[in-house]
Order: structure tokens, then C-alpha cells, then sequence
């Protein structure tokens, strides 16, 4: 389990993966701010959708 998080903190796709996540997020809650347009289905469909990305990188990255 060590050996796997040494391999994706090292890895710059991934940090670079995560720094556009959290940007997008929070270019998102923005949006939301400004047009008064909160809907938390919406949300959790893009929390669900980020996190299955978030895991079908990080499987690519241990198949590689």
C-alpha cells in the first residue's frame, strides 16, 4: 500500500489530474453562486462522475 501511494504522489499526470478537478469544482460552485442555480443532484452526478475517473486513471496508472 506504501509502494502505491509513493507511485501515484510521484506521478505528475495525476497531480496535474487533481489540480483540474479541483478547479473545475470550484469554477463549478461559482457558476452555481452566480446564477442561484444550487441542485444537489447535479452535484453528486459530478462528484460520482469525477470519482470514477479518478479510479479509471489510477488502475491505467498501476496497468502501466
Amino acid at each position: 500500500m506504501k509502494d502505491l501511494v509513493i507511485l501515484f504522489s510521484n506521478n505528475i499526470f495525476i497531480e496535474i489530474l487533481m489540480l483540474a478537478i479541483c478547479a473545475d469544482m470550484l469554477l463549478g460552485v461559482l457558476r452555481a453562486i452566480k446564477f442561484r442555480q444550487f441542485n444537489s443532484s447535479v452535484g453528486i452526478d459530478g462528484g460520482i462522475r469525477k470519482a470514477g475517473m479518478l479510479v479509471s486513471v489510477l488502475f491505467l496508472v498501476l496497468v502501466d
